[in-house]
């Protein structure tokens, strides 16, 4: 990243940090549910990301990134299954569960590596190529994006490829500075910062009630989950 662009990602986490610090409170104090604390962090998100003056080449109906490999925090994994229990209705959070599992399933025997280079469709893709859960989707799904969908299109039929997708500096910055404002204060407040891989997450987060009490006490939130970066992103 040049000089601008760090600039532009701590003044960013500098803005952040004061907000997503009182939010992060009130979820731990039970005063604020997950989902409700994070549809107020991606909508500054949003927000801020709308400033950027590049076209983005993502479009409804494209789903090339639905199938990638993706962290997500903790309280992201809450919110997403918030939402499910909530907002989906009991055919459709079946359907969801049942996709969870059989994705839990298939990258157990993969390597990190081997799961990043192989396209598993999203367990909240719909058949119809949407994202059932766009609302409270994670903040690496927020972050990702591409000023070329060619990119994107190769890149998901031959997932070797060496191809990149073409990004924007400025997006990229921004949306740095809400991913190191949030890790900053959720370590802040001794709770879980890691990062784990979503499907194995959620899965264990919709069958075991215990995982929120271990997030707020700094514990691994899914011990069961061997995909994870514990750093929370700070150390890449």
């Amino acid at each position: 990243m040049n000089e601008a662009g760090t600039q532009l990602t701590m003044a960013q986490i500098e803005a952040e940090r004061p907000v997503v610090r009182q939010e992060l409170h009130g979820v731990g104090k039970g005063v604020l549910k997950p989902m409700a604390a994070l549809t107020r962090f991606y909508k500054r998100m949003d927000t801020a990301l709308a400033r950027v003056p590049e076209k983005l080449a993502c479009d409804g109906g494209c789903s090339y990134c639905c199938h990638y490999h993706v962290y997500v925090t903790a309280l992201e994994v809450f919110g997403l299954a918030e939402f499910i229990n909530t907002q989906l209705d009991e055919e459709v959070r079946e359907q969801v569960k049942n996709k969870l599992l059989g994705n839990v399933q298939r990258v157990s025997t993969l390597s990190v590596d081997e799961h990043i280079k192989t396209n598993v469709a999203c367990a909240l893709l719909s058949d119809a190529g949407r994202c059932l859960a766009y609302p409270i989707r994670p903040s690496a799904c927020h972050r990702h994006h591409s000023l070329n969908a060619k990119a994107c299109e190769v890149t998901f039929n031959d997932p070797l490829s060496s191809m990149q997708n073409i990004l924007s500096a400025q997006h990229q910055a921004i949306a740095d500075g809400f991913f190191a404002a949030a890790a900053i204060e959720t370590a802040h407040m001794s709770a879980d910062f890691a990062r784990y891989e979503m499907n194995s997450a959620l899965n264990e987060a919709l069958t075991n009630p215990a995982c929120f009490k271990r997030w707020k006490a700094g514990k691994a939130s899914f011990p069961s989950v061997r995909d994870r970066d514990a750093t929370g992103g700070m150390g890449s």
